[in-house]
């Protein structure tokens, strides 16, 4: 679907998308997450359904009810949504599950083109169960559409089966899905990130419901791999039965990639965790050799370094090596920037 943003009446996101099957614009607005719907767009798709508000909203909430779907209304809101006058009206909105019902609902040459769409989006799916690589490659598609370049995608795509990998691993080994998954998922993002999952999400300027990975760097996608497949392979090396040992697998992982990216960071420089999110890694189909990195090492004060005492090597016997003077913590990483990533 493609889509274009419009400013909305509400406090909510409010965008326009062309729905594919029928090429007809349909006005969504984001509920908790969620994307909601116009029906009287859906309608207008259809000839002789023209008005949510009248005669062509009747008729299908009537077809609705008399197939068993009666509580039809309690599953429609309304929302204030700007027209194409630019004036905010009261409009019904669905979720896109209420909305594929509703379009069952409908009749005319429009809405049979939608349902044949839908018929062989259920048919992909049904291969898809049968052929896992069918999905792998749709996905490859997508986000070629999308502008991801190809290197980035084959290690998205190498991530999203560990991840079903690891899912598996976890339901089977006692971990339940929901609470328990976001438990062992935030604990490898703090380990190696420093940060759970949410607060990754606002530092590169993301909402709640927007995916992650989908703006992971290659660096950031390459330790969330690392962590996950070591994971996935101290959970079954040991055995783990139960969250308090699945969690204590997460954490030392995910300890081995926080180290693994500070020691790549000592030697660049620079921080791997940046704000570079989806818009920018979407143009990097035409830039593909530019890699997004944070900003660099914050050094320590000038005034820290001349007050430490020299070395006294000289000191020592000579058949002992001289000591080295106590190590200093390595210095805090530079906050992050509200702007977009440096790009080197």
């Amino acid at each position: 679907m493609e889509t274009r943003a419009e400013s909305g009446a509400t406090n909510e996101p409010q965008e326009t998308i062309i729905f594919e099957p029928t090429g007809q614009p349909v006005r969504r607005v984001q509920r908790d997450g969620e994307w909601y719907y116009a029906v009287e767009d859906l309608l207008e798709s259809a000839p002789g359904q023209t008005d949510a508000r009248g005669e062509g909203w009747a008729d299908v909430r009537a077809r609705l009810r008399a197939d068993g779907m009666r509580q039809v209304d309690a599953r429609i809101v309304e929302v204030e949504l700007l027209g194409e006058d630019g004036a905010a009206r009261p409009t019904r909105v669905a979720s896109a599950a209420t909305l594929l019902r509703l379009l069952e609902a409908t009749s005319g040459p429009a809405a049979e083109a939608a349902k044949e769409w839908l018929a062989r989006a259920g048919a992909e799916r049904l291969r898809e169960e049968e052929d896992p690589a069918i999905a792998i490659e749709r996905a490859r598609k997508l986000y070629a559409r999308q502008g991801y370049p190809r290197d980035w995608t084959q290690r998205r795509l190498h991530g999203i089966t560990l991840r079903q990998r690891l899912a598996q691993e976890w339901a089977a080994r006692g971990a339940r899905e929901g609470a328990d998954y976001a438990a062992l998922t935030d604990a490898l993002s703090q380990g190696t990130f420093g940060m759970p999952v949410e607060a990754h999400k606002a530092a590169k300027g993301l909402k709640t419901s927007q995916s992650l990975r989908d703006s992971m760097t290659n660096m950031e996608l390459l330790l969330m791999n690392l962590v996950e497949e070591t994971a996935l392979t101290m959970s079954q090396a040991r055995d783990s039965q139960g969250v308090e040992a699945l969690l204590r697998d997460a954490q030392e992982a995910s300890a081995i990639g926080g180290a693994t990216r500070q020691a790549i960071e000592a030697r660049i420089g620079r921080t791997l965790v940046t704000p570079a999110n989806f818009r920018a890694l979407r143009q990097g189909q035409a830039r593909r050799s530019r890699v997004y990195l944070g900003p660099p090492l914050r050094e320590p004060p000038a005034e820290a370094q001349a007050a430490e005492p020299p070395a006294q090597a000289e000191s020592q016997p000579a058949s002992e090596p001289a000591e080295e003077s106590e190590q200093r913590p390595a210095p805090p990483l530079a906050e992050q920037p509200p702007a977009d990533a440096t790009i080197m």
